[in-house]
């Protein structure tokens, strides 16, 4: 399942998008393991969260 098939690409999206990428890519970086975790966790909490987040 892609994000783009039970998401709409707006501009909101893009930017939900790009902040949960960034957080990942700053958890790496830093070697954050909460934020990696968090990151990881994403793609199993996203359509119920991203639903939430985009209201």
């Amino acid at each position: 399942m892609t994000p783009a098939t039970w998401l709409p690409n707006t501009t909101r999206w893009k930017i939900v998008f790009f902040a949960i990428f960034g957080i990942g890519a700053f958890g790496l970086y830093t070697e954050s393991d909460w934020l990696v975790l968090f990151w990881i966790a994403l793609p199993f909490l996203s359509p119920r969260l991203l639903g939430i987040l985009l209201g």
